[in-house]
């Protein structure tokens, strides 16, 4: 397995990885995202907006054998949002459900860290849906802080904010 910087890895390929990235949510939370709660997973997760990622953040992929079984988006922030200017976040994380538990979550990880370094980025914050508690207890185990919740974020719910200097 590789772990490589790929901006233009094929969209179609990302759509669907991240789209399969949700098939183990339980079907009371599957039922959050659809259309009648104002948030499908494609839009949640921002699947039409990858071709803007390719421009304006750097995609990190795991790949084995020319197949794509991970990918982490990660970008700096504005220093007119973020005063300090020294701030990356982690917009996607996803791999596919078959490949977890091997490490490439982590990897990637691991990865986008370095790319937030050499983008002069001092920390990296990411959210994540308050329903995903497994992906949580994730990014806790890497070293990231919750530092806050913030109600209604999402149009169906909670995000839970993670920060980790770097």
């Amino acid at each position: 397995m590789k772990i490589i910087s790929k901006n233009d890895v094929s969209i179609k390929a990302l759509e669907i990885l991240f789209e399969s990235c949700f098939e183990e949510l339980e079907e009371n939370d599957e039922k959050k995202f659809d259309e009648t709660n104002g948030q499908s997973l494609r839009e949640w997760f921002a699947i039409d907006d990858l071709k803007a990622y390719q421009k304006y953040a750097q995609i990190i992929i795991a790949e084995e054998e020319g197949n794509l079984l991970g990918a982490v988006i990660v970008g700096k922030h504005s220093p007119l949002t973020w005063p300090d200017g020294k701030k990356c976040e982690i917009f996607n994380l996803g791999v596919l459900p078959e490949y977890r538990n091997r490490g490439i979550g982590r990897k990637l990880m691991e990865a986008a860290e370095k790319e937030a370094q050499s983008m002069g980025g001092k920390s990296i914050i990411l959210n994540v849906h308050e329903i995903m508690v497994k992906t949580h207890r994730f990014y806790e185990n890497l070293g990231y802080k919750k530092i806050g919740k913030l109600e209604n974020y999402y149009d169906n719910g909670s995000a839970v904010f993670f920060m980790k200097r770097i």
